[in-house]
């Protein structure tokens, strides 16, 4: 007489730990096994059954997650570690002015403003706001300033603009001067 086990393995709970930022790691805990006998041993990816149900330091993708139980009745499921979207800000090109000029910084990120949870600019010489996204600055020499955008999880991006200064600054003087007594261009002056 041969017995068939109907109590075979079905599935799995699976609960997975994404990545808080971009480039982060991830994790899977099997904290249920549907049908089957225990204990259970599992597998990830092919490699040796176990009876650790959890595996950390995982890379964003698909990974096959075996589970055996110990009639050797085995069950597979394809798990996903998703890919936390990276956080990107861009300032605009580097800026020439001359002393005294002042330009707006308009910074372009790709997480809506209510996301960031903080924005430093470095140094904050010369600057309208060091805590804003778009502030105004006011150099008075050459500066690069540097911008940290960060999220609630922690993630953060970083993005720079320089400013060149030019010290030039226009000089006018008159070719022509009539000091005859009539009050119109009695002085020689030069602006």
């Amino acid at each position: 007489i041969v017995l068939e086990n109907m109590d075979v393995p079905t599935g799995i709970t699976p609960v997975i730990s994404e990545p808080l930022c971009f480039g982060d790691l991830g994790a899977v805990n099997i904290v249920d096994v549907i049908g089957g006998e225990g204990p259970y041993n599992y597998s990830l990816e092919g490699s040796a059954f176990d009876l650790v149900s959890d595996f950390d330091q995982l890379p964003p993708g698909v990974y096959n997650i075996a589970i055996m139980d110990s009639e050797e009745c085995v069950y597979m499921e394809e798990i996903t570690i998703p890919e936390t979207p990276e956080i990107v800000v861009n300032t605009p090109p580097d800026v020439e002015l001359l002393i005294g000029q002042q330009n707006q910084i308009n910074v372009n990120a790709n997480i809506p403003d209510a996301a960031i949870s903080a924005i430093t600019w470095s140094p904050a010489t010369f600057l309208s706001c060091d805590n804003c996204l778009n502030p105004t600055a006011t150099p008075q020499n050459d500066i690069t300033y540097n911008i940290t955008i960060e999220d609630a999880n922690g993630c953060f991006a970083m993005d720079s603009i320089a400013f060149r200064v030019q010290r030039i600054a226009g000089i006018y003087t008159p070719n022509a001067f009539s000091p005859n007594g009539d009050g119109i261009n009695e002085a020689f002056t030069i602006y």
